[in-house]
């Protein structure tokens, strides 16, 4: 019986870690989107805005 239960804590502590851990890794992932997709999107606009910027002047 006490075996047991050591087995079902280690099968809960084990899965409460792989759950953090691919949580950490999910919100890693949504920070690195929410971070690099609106500068990329910025960027992007800034050259074409540049580049029509560019063409009436010349």
């Amino acid at each position: 019986m006490l075996d047991r239960h050591g087995k079902v804590a280690q099968l809960i502590i084990i899965h409460r870690l792989l759950f953090v851990s691919s949580f950490r890794r999910w919100i890693a992932t949504k920070a690195i989107q929410l971070i690099i997709v609106p500068r990329l999107f910025l960027v992007s606009s800034v050259r074409c805005w540049i580049a029509s910027a560019k063409l009436p002047s010349s």
